[in-house]
């Protein structure tokens, strides 16, 4: 675990995100909301990817695997409480934090067949158009799912040569547009919310 003091935030407190509210994922569900996209693709990382899952009536699309505890038609665990926002306590990628590369409300995903690690967790809310968050200088934003989020294109694998896995660091200015550098302590941009 790294820990560090507010000198460490240079991009500002007013301009850091430090919690955002969640929704509650449930097992085997197909809502976007509380569900799980299960994609096949060598490219699961890049956040277009599980903006793409969104189908219809706010439920994963259609030909996407979907659902918590489930690998190639087998059950992989019996818990419910592996979903999003449940067992927070633990750190999992899915069930304690979020990320700022894709915009809130879109449907959580990873890759298939690894559903201990390896997942996009945007911000998600049961408010119609964006969530509430909370900044690093104590103050609370609505921010709107139409944000920008830049080059959701990339994944963080494409970013950096000789990526190694979730183990190397990424510097500088956030390619994912106003909202990843929102997620960002010290990439240099000057980024704020409208």
């Amino acid at each position: 675990m790294t820990t560090f003091g507010f000198s460490a935030i240079s991009d500002g407190t007013s301009n850091t995100l430090l919690f955002s509210e969640g929704t509650i994922g449930e097992a085997d569900s197909r809502s976007v909301k509380n569900g799980l996209a299960h994609v096949r693709t060598s490219d699961w990382d890049a956040p277009r990817v599980c903006m793409n899952a969104r189908g219809p009536n706010g439920l994963i699309r259609d030909g996407i695997g979907y659902g918590y505890g489930w690998r190639d038609g087998t059950k992989e665990w019996d818990e419910p409480a592996m979903a999003r926002g449940r067992r927070w306590m633990i750190g999992a990628r899915v069930t304690g934090y979020f990320h700022s590369n894709i915009a809130p409300n879109s449907p959580v995903c990873g890759e298939h067949g690894h559903l201990w690690y390896g997942w996009i967790n945007p911000a998600g809310s049961y408010h119609t158009g964006g969530v509430n968050v909370a900044l690093v200088d104590g103050s609370g934003r609505f921010i709107a799912e139409t944000i920008d989020c830049g080059r959701t294109d990339r994944s963080p694998a494409s970013i950096v040569s000789g990526y190694g896995g979730y183990l190397t660091a990424i510097t500088g200015p956030s390619i994912y547009g106003v909202y990843g550098s929102l997620g960002t302590r010290n990439g240099g941009e000057s980024a704020a919310l409208p």
